[in-house]
């Protein structure tokens, strides 16, 4: 098994960060964690998640993809790729590939390997800055003089710092992340960093040889 650089249960689920503890069902679905409960279909969709007195509802269609999270809805291709959201804000794609580069606000070029090189919003353009990990960190104006925005993450996504005016809807992993919701889009279903948790069971069933791969939660595999 591998290791964990946080407190967690045998399947692989996140049971403490910092001071906040999670719970989890036996179908490792979060059921509460940082002063938030969620609650989940029986498709292990998530429906809906609550923080004081305010509770956010989910719709999923029946390939598991989210329709709608609170006010903001989407709509999907043939691909299963964002296609829409909120009615009027369209996507665009290089080739098949699953990751947007452009969402209606901002429009960002890659190299070949799908990997962000520079992107623009209104008449503005700039050269992205990249860490080891992939995430988009840092936004350098176009004539190359200045940082003109710096982003950083924690190990699971949530944004630990941002200055500078520019907010790009790319961050981590370099994936789309919407600007209402906070959760990533990471190709095929909705991640939440702040928990950790996908909101919708992954397809893939998992191994035996590998008792983390079972989870289809997790994100990477609690690694």
């Amino acid at each position: 098994m591998r290791s964990r650089a946080y407190p967690g249960n045998p399947a692989g689920n996140r049971t403490q960060a910092g001071a906040q503890t999670f719970v989890f069902d036996d179908q490792n679905r979060l059921t509460s964690g940082g002063g938030t409960t969620y609650s989940w279909s029986l498709r292990g969709r998530l429906l809906s998640s609550t923080t004081g007195s305010t509770t956010t509802n989910s719709t999923h269609d029946v390939f598991g993809l989210e329709l709608t999270n609170g006010t903001v809805g989407y709509t999907y291709d043939g691909l299963g790729r964002i296609a829409k959201r909120n009615g009027t804000q369209t996507f665009g794609y290089s080739g098949t590939g699953m990751d947007p580069i452009l969402d209606g606000t901002w429009t960002s070029s890659t190299d070949p390997g799908g990997q962000p090189l520079a992107t623009r919003t209104g008449t503005t353009s700039s050269w992205g800055l990249m860490d080891r990990h992939g995430d988009l960190i840092g936004l350098i104006n176009a004539g190359v003089t200045s940082v003109v925005g710096s982003q950083s993450f924690d190990p699971f996504g949530v944004l630990t710092q941002r200055t500078g005016g520019l907010t790009p809807t790319m961050g981590f992993q370099a994936d789309w992340t919407d600007p209402t919701s906070s959760q990533v889009w990471m190709g095929a279903r909705f991640y939440k960093p702040a928990p950790a948790m996908f909101t919708s069971r992954d397809t893939y069933d998992g191994v035996l040889s590998s008792p983390l791969s079972l989870n289809r939660y997790t994100y990477a595999e609690g690694d």
